[in-house]
């Protein structure tokens, strides 16, 4: 992923509202995956993984995910929290005025994943040619802690990511409920990426919820979409 910056657009493309930074960090076999998303209303959010590197080809395993948002006065907002070796997950919803804070043990399944982390194991999916569904596991506040057995797929309505050059493949990743899909598809948050084939399957944009209930949000890649004012 190196360290991209992404412009964060309304969810029709038309307005900049934001900025995204993301880096990594390698420490004595740990990847350390940061993120910050700072709006223009003042409101930012803070998102870090720790992932082990074991070995070589094989894809990083997350082991500590948390994500922070604030207002624009700077009081915590929302909170996530997962630790896989512990298994002890919380999610702090604050939205209301009254701190709701939900905490549970977790038995995580292997490679579980949570927040930008998905991107790995989809971007090693396209980069293999895999033919059909990749199945995997994330870790969400919706709103208490869950692990959500997840689908990704090629979108069947692909559609072109705005401010990206033409190309990019679009792919869709929801709950996958099983057969109870066709009921409780409209009610569940999706995630829709762009990986540029043309250049090793990069990360390049994506239509998702800011966190669970929240508002949608759109990201493309700033490289392909410069500030106005420059």
């Amino acid at each position: 992923m190196g360290s991209p910056d992404f412009v964060i657009l309304s969810p029709n493309g038309a307005r900049e509202i934001g900025r995204t930074h993301y880096s990594i960090i390698r420490r004595s076999g740990v990847l350390i995956l940061r993120g910050e998303n700072r709006f223009d209303d003042g409101q930012y959010d803070i998102e870090t993984s720790r992932l082990t590197v074991s070995d070589a080809g094989a894809l990083p395993a997350l082991i500590e995910f948390n994500h922070m948002f604030y207002t624009a006065e700077g009081s915590v907002l929302l909170e996530a929290h997962a630790d896989v070796r512990t298994g002890l997950a919380s999610c702090i919803d604050r939205r209301s005025g009254d701190q709701k804070l939900y905490a549970t043990k977790i038995e995580f399944p292997a490679q579980t994943w949570a927040g930008a982390s998905v991107i790995l194991p989809i971007q090693r999916f396209l980069r293999e040619s895999s033919p059909g569904t990749l199945s995997l596991y994330v870790f969400n506040c919706a709103p208490s802690p869950k692990v959500l057995a997840v689908a990704v797929e090629a979108s069947p309505k692909p559609r072109r990511l705005p401010g990206y050059l033409p190309g990019a493949v679009e792919i869709d990743a929801k709950p996958d409920f099983g057969w109870l899909n066709f009921f409780v598809d409209p009610f569940v948050p999706k995630l829709h990426a762009w990986f540029d084939p043309g250049h090793e399957w990069e990360f390049v944009g994506a239509m998702l919820s800011r966190y669970y209930s929240g508002p949608e949000i759109l990201m493309v890649t700033a490289r392909a979409r410069p500030r106005p004012d420059t």
